[in-house]
């Protein structure tokens, strides 16, 4: 083979290349603009006895989120102690009921 041969294939497939990372990046960074924002965060507090606790603390109304196809949340899991309920949601940080 011709020697300006195999330098034209080695240029194409090196612009090739270059392309192909170009684009990836670009994506990429279109992709990250996609990821939403957590809405709020799912407290999980595991009882042996009766199962987990889940608290949900929102930080936006729900009528925000009716219209969406998926929602992100924070997850914090609550260690586990002998607890009562309301313990459970002073340790979630929510409202006791009384």
């Amino acid at each position: 083979m011709e020697d300006w041969k195999v330098t034209m294939i080695a240029a194409a497939i090196a612009f090739v290349c270059v392309i192909v990372i170009v684009l990836s990046v670009v994506l990429s960074r279109r992709s990250d603009r996609k990821k939403e924002e957590p809405v709020g965060t799912l407290h999980i507090a595991n009882d042996p006895e009766d199962g987990p606790y889940l608290f949900l603390e929102l930080e936006k109304q729900p009528e925000e989120l009716y219209s969406k196809e998926s929602v992100v949340f924070y997850v914090d899991n609550i260690p586990y102690a002998v607890m009562s309920s309301n313990e459970v949601r002073q340790a979630a940080g929510i409202d006791a009921r009384k």
